[in-house]
């Protein structure tokens, strides 16, 4: 029998001396964290996790929390619109087609209550001492970082979650929905509107956070990344 030359996982080695830069488990990002967090010598730090659409927020919230103490827990969806109205402000994008739509140009911030939004502002920068987590979708939104942490995930993953029923699209219960009219609503909608937010970020994340495999995080400080990247786009690769 023939096998297959297609590498299925392809991987780019990064040159460099990155050991000490990257973290695998709970545990060990923790620690890091913590670290970074008393190096600020801060009475107040805001500790923010954005996540890209498809996340397990739960799971990074509760890996986190259970070795760092945080005085204050935000989530970020709290602090959007509901389900039926993102899918009346996106309803010229998501079409009547099972699988054709159009593009998105909105931005993370038409998602979420301007009221909301300044309320929450205010009520952060109001406390005076404690560690903050703000975490979800759009989580940069509620207030300026102090540890920028990007949670992120392969679309292939995203993909897999949907077609086992685990979870639907952001802000909405459709797990039993067609995958097609699920893969829609994130190809032309949410993963724009992800991507225009990660894009500005790029500069500022502290950190970068892989969460493809559950319980298993990995991270890698930003710097690190953005240098990975950098030797990535001098090479072919896929």
């Amino acid at each position: 029998m023939r096998h297959s030359n297609y590498d299925k996982e392809p991987f780019v080695d990064i040159q460099g001396a990155f050991d000490q830069v990257a973290f695998e488990g709970y545990e060990a990002i923790a620690k890091q964290l913590s670290q970074h967090m008393q190096r600020l010598g801060s009475k107040k730090t805001v500790v923010t996790v954005e996540c890209y659409p498809g996340v397990r927020v739960q799971e990074v919230k509760q890996g986190l929390g259970s070795y760092i103490d945080f005085d204050f827990v935000y989530y970020s969806e709290d602090f959007a619109y509901d389900s039926k109205a993102i899918t009346k402000l996106i309803q010229n994008n998501l079409t009547e087609d099972r699988v054709f739509g159009i593009m998105s140009h909105h931005q993370m911030k038409d998602f979420f209550s301007p009221e909301k939004l300044d309320q929450v502002n205010r009520e952060i920068a109001g406390i005076a001492s404690g560690n903050i987590l703000i975490i979800g979708v759009g989580a940069t939104l509620l207030a300026t970082p102090d540890v920028l942490l990007y949670a992120d995930l392969a679309r292939w993953e995203i993909q897999l979650r949907y077609r086992s029923k685990e979870m639907g699209n952001w802000k909405m219960d459709n797990y039993d929905e067609d995958i097609l009219r699920k893969y829609k609503r994130a190809f032309f909608v949410e993963w724009r509107v992800a991507d225009r937010l990660k894009k500005n970020l790029f500069d500022r994340i502290d950190y970068l956070l892989d969460t493809n495999i559950k319980d298993q995080p990995k991270m890698v400080e930003g710097k690190a990344y953005l240098d990975g990247l950098e030797q990535c786009s001098t090479r072919p690769f896929r």
